[in-house]
């Protein structure tokens, strides 16, 4: 998603903040790219106070990070930054599902979760790696959301984002394509249908099979470069 004007009918910081998030996750800003208020502002052609609102929630999200004396940037994620989200992941995401279940959905949380399954199979079917992801990365954090505990899913969500941008930047990030969402339908239906113990476990399933990639490719980056592990 190209940097572009913001739409001045939305909240700037917000709408700055999104399309900032969403070029560092597309690779439009690599890794390690200097965030400057000033260059930032140019090209959204707004202040640089809602600039800097938005930089410091990328920080607080780990997608940026502060340097001393070389301002802010966008920060890489590395195998150390994976195994440790591995880690939360495996113990946070099957409590978001079990919480999610004893509290119950809504008609209309149902709905929405279920959408994103849906639009995930569609980026699977036609190949679209980059939608695939958000869909299923929308899916853990919102699920996480109708917890009803906002710190539990902050944690997921800077969670999630970490491990769908370590994934993204694999040789053949298309050959994850496939199971994840009939998964994540499993989950929901058991969330739906308020089975506690049950969902937890098909999450705790789901989140190994999801480990399993990330550890794949830490391998794979150790076997080729391990003068930097």
């Amino acid at each position: 998603m190209a940097l572009q004007a913001v739409n001045r009918g939305e909240s700037l910081s917000d709408r700055a903040y999104r399309m900032l998030r969403n070029a560092i996750l597309s690779g439009e800003l690599a890794p390690g790219e200097p965030l400057t208020e000033e260059s930032l502002a140019e090209r959204l052609q707004i202040s640089r106070t809602p600039i800097r609102t938005a930089l410091h929630r990328l920080v607080s999200e780990g997608l940026a990070e502060t340097a001393c004396g070389k301002g802010i940037s966008v920060r890489e994620v590395g195998d150390r930054d994976v195994r440790q989200v591995d880690e939360v992941r495996a113990v946070l995401e099957p409590l978001s599902a079990s919480l999610c279940a004893a509290r119950g959905l809504s008609a209309g949380e149902i709905e929405e979760l279920r959408g994103y399954c849906e639009a995930q199979r569609q980026a699977a079917a036609r190949g679209g790696v980059r939608d695939y992801f958000h869909y299923g990365d929308l899916f853990h954090i919102r699920l996480a959301e109708c917890s009803g505990n906002d710190f539990l899913a902050a944690m997921i969500s800077r969670a999630t984002l970490t491990a769908a941008r370590y994934l993204l930047s694999s040789p053949h990030p298309e050959r994850q394509l496939g199971r994840f969402p009939g998964e994540h339908l499993e989950v929901l239906s058991l969330v739906a249908a308020r089975r506690t113990e049950e969902a937890r476990e098909a999450m705790r399933r789901h989140i190994g099979h999801s480990l399993v990639q990330t550890e794949e490719f830490s391998a794979y980056r150790e076997e080729r470069n391990p003068s930097q592990q």
